[in-house]
Parts: structure tokens; sequence; C-alpha cells
């Protein structure tokens, strides 16, 4: 048996079978019912183009045909049947997809990407995230090479990142008003990874993989000058501006992405200048990724965090400019130290104040409850105490008589008398008070 590489490709998504003529793309009549009739599953107002990443490999029908392995937007088989047809359904999470046997690479994919360590060899043409990295998955600390920053166009803020309280959804992106035919810029050197068409979002749209690990989106294009995996320069004309898409007017909508995962661009880039707030290393952290599908507002830091210098080309100086760079970056990094080591100093301190206060707190506390518990058990002997008292007497009521008393408090009359030093000749009054215990 014959083992072919093969090349599957998106030939279309289902969901825009019915808006295209049918000779367009020479489908079968099977083929174009099914896509019409799973249309609806596909319509999604925050949908972006599918893509093979997409693909549930355990509940799709690719296995029983063909040993196959992914590369990014890529599904290379090895074929096990020679009669391969032409064309695959393939079911998804999303629904069902349509790809086209290709028996050859396409005559432009490069092997090496941008940042490909980064993204583990990842390369899609067909989704703007097709990652799947959530931000625990990501160092807390990443170091980015802000350097060579060209602005992707003039013009003012018109929307920001952020939750938009009106559509009850984020917006992941800084839109800049243009006018429809404004010249678009690549934000850094890097190369095109998609050149896509969204109607229900982007509109014509560029996604650019940067050699610093940042991948930006460009929407709402009314032209595209690019072609996908195509290398450009920072600055270079990419496209230009319109309206396309969801959109309610000419502007840029541009995204700064790391991993997939949103960053607010206006941390980053100071649009009314035109320039980044600083220019050297930014150091990303995870309170500045917004991960797409969160369904509230959360706090969006409003401080940068510190950039680093860039370190000059040592290779080129000469001997005395190389002593005198060792000597400076020595003299850095003793005050870094010396800064640090005062910084771990004063947080010691504050940690053993905090427990000797934490202490005192505790020991004030208890001598409390062990004050509180002395007096109240003072209070329940003294009440005890005079309960006792009053049960030893008794206040003479109208009528009572010696004997009535007496046997009212178990006592003789004879005991009653001598404990109040009573004789026989003495008369009971009213309200008087008598003792009726030793």
């Amino acid at each position: 048996m014959k083992q072919n590489l093969i090349i599957f490709s998106l030939l279309l998504p289902l969901a825009m079978m019915a808006a295209i003529p049918e000779d367009t793309i020479s489908l079968t009549a099977e083929e174009i019912a099914i896509g019409r009739l799973i249309e609806a599953e596909l319509a999604d107002d925050d949908a972006e183009p599918y893509s093979l990443d997409d693909i549930d490999e355990m509940g799709g029908v690719v296995g029983a045909l063909v040993a196959a392995y992914w590369k990014g937007d890529t599904l290379v088989v090895n074929s096990l049947k020679d009669d391969l047809p032409d064309r695959i359904f393939v079911q998804s999470i999303d629904g069902y997809l349509l790809y086209k046997v290709q028996r050859d690479l396409p005559p432009n994919m490069p092997k090496v990407h941008p940042a490909n360590d980064i993204y583990k060899g990842v390369w899609a043409n067909a989704r703007v995230n097709p990652y799947g990295y959530t931000v625990a998955q990501i160092p807390d600390t990443v170091l980015i090479d802000l350097t060579g920053f060209n602005r992707p166009c003039k013009g003012r803020v018109t929307s920001h990142f952020g939750w938009r309280p009106r559509f009850g959804r984020w917006h992941y992106g800084t839109d800049i008003g243009v006018r429809t035919g404004d010249k678009i810029h690549s934000a850094w050197a890097g190369q095109v990874r998609i050149c896509g068409w969204d109607p229900k979002g982007y509109g014509n749209y560029i996604v650019i993989r940067h050699d610093n690990g940042f991948e930006t989106v460009y929407g709402h294009l009314s032209k595209i000058n690019v072609q996908e995996n195509q290398g450009v320069k920072a600055g270079e004309v990419i496209g230009l501006g319109g309206s396309t898409g969801h959109s309610t007017g000419p502007h840029l909508h541009f995204e700064i992405r790391y991993l997939g995962i949103t960053i607010n661009p206006e941390l980053i880039v100071d649009f009314d200048r035109g320039d980044l707030h600083n220019d050297g290393i930014l150091h990303l952290t995870h309170k500045m990724l917004t991960p797409h599908g969160q369904k509230k507002p959360a706090p969006v830091p409003t401080q940068l965090p510190v950039v680093e210098e860039i370190l000059p080309d040592t290779t080129i100086m000469t001997p005395a400019q190389l002593d005198s760079f060792h000597i400076e970056q020595k003299a850095k990094a003793e005050l870094r130290a010396k800064e640090e080591a005062e910084r771990a100093e004063k947080a010691r301190k504050a940690e053993i104040a905090k427990k000797e206060a934490a202490e005192k707190a505790r020991k004030a506390a208890a001598e409390k409850a062990r004050k509180e518990a002395e007096a109240k058990k003072k209070a329940a002997e003294e009440a005890k105490r005079k309960a006792a008292e009053a049960a030893k007497w008794y206040v003479v009521k109208d009528g009572d008589s010696f004997w009535s008393i007496a046997s009212k408090k178990k006592i003789s009359v004879a005991e009653l008398k001598k404990l109040n030093g009573f004789t026989d000749k003495t008369v009971l009054h009213p309200g008087q008070k008598i003792r009726v215990k030793k």
C-alpha cells in the first residue's frame, strides 16, 4: 500500500455555502444541502474563522480514514487508502466543516515563524486564537522587547479596550478613527499569519506574528495589501482603513495578543503621541492579560510595569569603551543589589512588626477574656450569696402566726422564737422582718 503525504486545508466554512454560487466551488448538491442545514449552528455573532484546531478528534470522522497529526491549521496525514476522497467532512466542536485534500504543500508556507519556540511550532492561517492557552499556563512575568515599534495609523482613540455595558461583553481592542483608504502599518516587524474575512466581526482583517512574541490584529480594513506567510517590516503598509464587518464607521480595530490572550493596547501604546509609553523591555504580567470570554469587568492596571534599558552591542566597543561600560554596569548592579537588600530588610522588619502586633493583640484579647470571666464568676457568687442571705429572712404578712410561719419554713415554733429572741408574749406585726434560718 502506498504511503502518501497529504494536506487537508479548509475549503469553506459551511455557514457561507448558501451565499456563494454553486458552480464557483463545484460542490455536490448533497454537500450544499448539508451546508445549508447546519448554517444556523455556525451563525455566531462572536465567531472567528474556523480552523482545523477546532476539530474534535475523539468525535470526528477523520480517525477512521487516516492516521493524522496536527500542525497549526494544517492536518498532515499518511493515507491508509489509495482511494481517499478529494473532499471530506469533519465533525468539529462547532458543527461540520468541509476540507479539501491537497497533495502538495503551499509554495509559500515557511518552516520557521517568528517566536516559533514561544508558540511551540503552531502556525495557523485560519483562526485568530488557535492556541488554547489559559492565563495560568503563562509565566507570571514575561519580558517583551518593544523596540522597533511603529504606530499602526494616525487618529484619535474612538473606543477603548474593556467592558461594554451596553452590549454586556468585552471589547478586546482599541479603536482608532481613520478615513476609508488611510494607510495601515505593521506595528513591529514580523510575519503575516492571517489575511481573513469575518462578516460579523473583524471584516477584512490581518493577524501578524512578531519576533517579540506579540501578535497584532488589524480589523475593518477596506483593502488587504499583504499575503499570508509574508514577512513584513515595522511601519510597512499592510492594508487600508475601512468599515468592513461589524462596524459603525471607518476605524481601525487594533489588538495586541500574547499566546492568543488579549492585552489592553493602551497599557503599551500612547495613541495620542503615536508612540510607546516606554521603549524597552516590557514586564508582561498576568494582570495585563484578559482571556477571551470573560463575563464581567475586571480591574485594568493603570500603571505600566517597570521597563529596563536595552543593553548596547558590546562587540563594536573599543577596549576603553568596554571597560567604562563594565564599570557602569557593575555600579548599576551594586545599586540594584543595595536597593533590593533595603527592600528585603524593610519587608523583614514590617513582617516582624506585624507578628509583634498580632501577638500583642492576642495577649490583650486573652487578658480581656480572663478579666471578663473573673468578673462574671464574682457576680455569680455575689448573686448566690445574696440569694442565700435573702432566704434566711421572712416578711410577716397579715394573718401570719408563729405556727404558720414555722410550718412554711419547716422549723419549730421554739426554734423560730429562739432565732429572733422572741418570748411567749411577743406579738407579730405585718411587714415585720424575722429570721427563719441560721
